[in-house]
């Protein structure tokens, strides 16, 4: 495997594993790990929590792109809107931003808010088919963060599950 193909699954895990952070956070409201007892957790439950991370990360995608193109339909740049939105939840940096500039920022907030839903949905549907509650998911999602075996055990399968998908989309493009 070369250098880079490894450097960008690595990337990629991490990218992911914030992404998921970021999920469960929006599905559950706290992050999984502070001050909770870490259960235990079988193998095929650390399968179970990497299908729904993977799919979760591919939702996440779709909505990446759908809130690109929201910014994007308003004539703002996704460098303009981030500055502005910065701004917005931290006022000691103001953003130069016309009135209309800010009226279509607000028009994206909208429209994210209503992505950040839909992910919220899709999430627990997600969740719920893997045959987990959002109650043991954190509790999964906890052990692999303060365990060495659980999280070793997590990113085997997940570089095996990137690993296949990377595959898969070299032979479609090969």
């Amino acid at each position: 495997m070369s250098f880079i193909r490894k450097k960008f699954r690595v990337s990629a895990l991490i990218t992911g594993s914030l992404i998921v952070l970021m999920v469960v956070l929006s599905v559950t409201g706290s992050i999984p790990g502070l001050g909770a007892p870490v259960e235990k957790v079988t193998e095929e439950d650390i399968a179970s929590f990497v299908q729904v991370n993977h799919r979760m990360i591919i939702i996440q995608s779709e909505l990446e792109a759908r809130m690109i193109k929201a910014i994007e339909e308003q004539g703002l740049t996704v460098e303009q809107y981030l500055e502005i939105a910065f701004s917005q939840q931290n006022p000691e940096f103001a953003a130069a931003a016309t009135e209309k500039e800010l009226e279509k920022a607000r028009n994206v907030n909208e429209e994210i808010e209503v992505l950040n839903n839909e992910l919220h949905s899709k999430s627990l549907v997600v969740i719920a088919e893997a045959g987990l509650t959002v109650q043991r998911y954190e509790e999964i999602a906890n052990a692999i963060e303060n365990s060495n075996s659980a999280q070793e055990q997590y990113n085997k399968l997940m570089e095996e599950l990137m690993g296949i998908n990377n595959q898969e989309q070299e032979e479609t493009l090969g």
